[in-house]
């Protein structure tokens, strides 16, 4: 693990911001850190409940997806049967018969966005305890997160510091694929 050998926090330039979050170890000592536009960000690494809680949530949203898939499949499945059948069936179909169908497919189509919009939602709020949990502060950072800003990062730079959080803090490089995909 680094110390803070080699970080010299005094002169500090005008145009040099740094943050540190108040109450982590020592103010000014970190474990690691990454860079991300310019700014380097430094970070302590994850502890075992956060990496067990992480892995639990990994599990848990590994298996919403799939789930989601295999739903996904067979109303795939359903859809090609149906084709047959209608190429079977010379006559033309019922408009009644149509638009049930059209009305069953939006009412699906809806209830998979909600699906995806919740596994999505899931997986930003893992990636947002990643980065709150390890960020200990940042250097040569643009306003855009100063000290405070931390719970109003855009999601892709959430999703980019918690990849590279996780890869930093030694969790393998498939579990910060999965955090890291849209």
């Amino acid at each position: 693990m680094a110390g803070a050998e080699g970080f010299d926090p005094d002169p500090v330039p005008s145009n040099f911001k740094r943050s540190w979050k108040k109450g982590t170890r020592a103010e000014g000592t970190y474990e690691a850190s990454f860079e991300f536009e310019g700014a380097t960000v430094f970070i302590n690494g994850l502890g075992k409940p956060a990496k067990d809680a992480l892995a639990a949530e990994e599990k848990r949203l590994f298996e919403a997806g799939q789930e989601f898939q295999a739903e996904v499949e067979e109303r795939m499945n359903i859809e090609r049967e149906k084709l047959a059948a209608r190429a079977k069936l010379k006559p033309p179909i019922p408009a009644e018969q149509l638009e049930s169908e059209r009305v069953e497919e939006e009412a699906l189509a809806e209830s998979w966005k909600q699906r995806q919009a919740e596994l999505d939602g899931a997986q930003l709020a893992l990636m947002e305890s990643v980065v709150f949990q390890a960020v200990v502060g940042w250097e040569n950072a643009p306003i855009a997160y100063e000290p405070g800003a931390l719970e109003e990062l855009p999601s892709e730079m959430v999703a980019a510091w918690a990849e590279a959080i996780i890869e930093k803090t030694r969790l393998s490089s498939a579990e910060a694929r999965f955090l890291a995909r849209k």
